[in-house]
């Protein structure tokens, strides 16, 4: 499953350890299942000790563990050095392993978040039914961000 990636046997054993790829060794990459495709996915990225690292909403079709793992593995890269790079639209997950989060829309920096300010998509879902009240909150996001959340959040009411 890995191997055609590693140079060594023992990367390969240990990704497949680390990730708990275990049970799925011996099977064709075309029967697992969403989220162990995407554990061995991130198993041959990380094996390597790449320098830089840009991840696509990782935690897509994980189960509670491969988060874990993948939070752990994303710590310990960036505190290895490496540059790590998460492009999600859950503002939790990327709390839990950023020290920095940039809003980015129509490829232009909307503006920058704390990754320690609590609850950080309440700006964007504070339950207020006022489509001018929600305008208002994400103003300071961009006008056009702002504009496509109120969008978003009246028409999902």
């Amino acid at each position: 499953m890995l191997g055609y990636m590693a140079s060594t046997p023992g990367r390969v054993t240990d990704s497949i350890n680390r990730w708990e790829l275990q049970p799925y060794r011996n099977r064709s990459f075309r029967k697992l299942s969403l989220g162990n495709k995407q554990r061995v996915g991130l198993a041959g990225v990380f094996q390597h000790q790449p320098q830089l690292i840009v991840l696509d909403e990782p935690t897509n079709a994980l189960d509670p563990m491969g988060i874990v793992t993948l939070r752990t593995v994303v710590k310990e890269q960036a505190a290895a050095g490496c540059g790590v790079v998460v492009s999600s639209h859950h503002l939790d997950e990327v709390a839990a392993i950023a020290h920095r989060i940039v809003v980015v829309n129509s490829g232009r920096i909307i503006t920058e978040l704390s990754p320690t300010t609590p609850q950080l998509e309440k700006p964007f879902l504070s339950g207020h039914s006022c489509r001018r009240s929600i305008k208002r909150q994400c103003k300071q996001l961009g006008d056009k961000l702002g504009e496509f959340l109120c969008h978003l959040f009246v028409t999902r009411r």
